[in-house]
């Protein structure tokens, strides 16, 4: 297929830094709204971010994007049922957009809502829809946003598509057409490598989103299918210089939020992982010391339980910081912010892949549980 979609986990923070000084698109593309420890964590990396904002907050249970979510509390700042970018704060005139992404803007960091990125390229998205929006791929636009900012579902119209679409790439900015996901996905796969001159391209994803990507797409097979359809569609039409085959390598990188904190929290990470690796060890050491009946398999489960409880209380402080997104309570950019805080990274977790995280994060868990 003209896309190749990859899994790479054997892969650092590292390496990441490095690929994208060489050139190379690295972005994660996490929902506006609230972001955790991990997308803190890469965007102070100077790894670039770009904010998907055709989001309703009712729907979105990992960004939340009508609420604000500091000291590990959510508290609703806008409506739930309305598209965010046409979505106000209850409180004043300020957009939900504005309002998550201030704070990021303000710490210097390289965050751009997607909206945004798309009006700045108004040209090239054009040339992309006039290529897509045709046939059986006019199935895709199954959604309509009214000036108020309520989605609904509408029939579509080829001439309409193309005449309205443009009104839903800037936030607050009347009805048109909602692009659909996968034709986000397609404008970062054609506009990467156009804009790097590159033939690979790297998506930080979430941990089920190659799962979703692979999944059946309604009646077009798989979404990475798809994608590969639509980008080879667009290469033969209308933009040739593309890349005959564009390697997509995705990484998951949620596992991070396990291994970075706070600045002001450095000292409670450090004693973490400190302990970790102790821990592992003397368990290492007891195992040894069991085969050969110097210890009782009675004085290694207390010996175990007693580890547990010591885990468990170091780990205790950093519990927003770890925490799942699923959850509605973590530790996310409006801390790092009212806080004056910057995110800590220790430098040898910058040279740990990625597979080398899950396995360790999944130990702590056991180890913690």
């Amino acid at each position: 297929m003209p896309v190749r979609i990859n899994v790479e986990t054997n892969v650092t923070l590292a390496n990441l830094v490095e690929q994208r000084r060489r050139g190379f698109m690295v972005e994660e593309t996490p929902h506006i709204g609230n972001l955790a420890s991990s997308s803190l964590a890469l965007l102070s990396l100077g790894l670039q971010a770009k904010l998907v904002d055709v989001t309703i907050g009712e729907k979105d249970n990992l960004f939340y994007p009508h609420c604000q979510i500091i000291n590990g509390q959510s508290v609703v700042i806008a409506p739930s049922d309305l598209m965010s970018t046409h979505n106000k704060v209850s409180s004043g005139d300020e957009s939900v957009i504005d309002f998550h992404y201030q704070p990021l803007a303000q710490m210097g960091f390289d965050a751009t809502p997607h909206s945004l990125w798309v009006r700045d390229r108004k040209a090239v998205v054009q040339k992309i829809l006039a290529a897509v929006v045709v046939g059986d791929y006019l199935s895709l636009w199954q959604r309509y946003v009214t000036a108020n900012g309520i989605v609904r579902n509408d029939r579509y119209d080829r001439s309409q598509l193309l005449s309205r679409v443009h009104k839903v790439t800037v936030p607050n900015n009347g009805e048109g057409w909602v692009i659909p996901n996968v034709i986000n996905i397609l404008f970062d796969l054609v506009i990467g490598p156009l804009e790097t001159g590159r033939d690979s391209v790297y998506m930080l994803s979430g941990q089920s989103m190659y799962k979703y990507i692979t999944a059946p797409f309604y009646g077009f097979g798989t979404m990475d299918r798809l994608l590969s359809n639509l980008y080879d569609l667009v290469r033969s039409t209308t933009l040739p210089e593309l890349p005959e085959t564009l390697n997509v390598v995705m990484v998951p990188v949620p596992v991070v939020r396990n291994f970075v904190s706070p600045m002001t929290q450095k000292g409670s990470l450090d004693r973490k992982l400190r302990y970790f690796e102790k821990q592992t060890a003397s368990r290492r050491r007891c195992g040894i010391k069991l085969s050969q009946r110097k210890i009782s398999p009675d004085e290694l489960k207390r010996f175990v339980i007693k580890r547990k409880s010591i885990f468990g209380e170091i780990s205790s402080c950093l519990s927003l910081v770890c925490a799942n997104s699923e959850t509605g309570r973590f530790y996310s950019q409006h801390d790092l912010a009212v806080n004056n805080d910057t995110m800590y990274i220790p430098d040898y977790v910058m040279d740990m892949t990625i597979a080398r995280m899950v396995d360790r994060s999944n130990k702590m868990v056991s180890l913690a549980a």
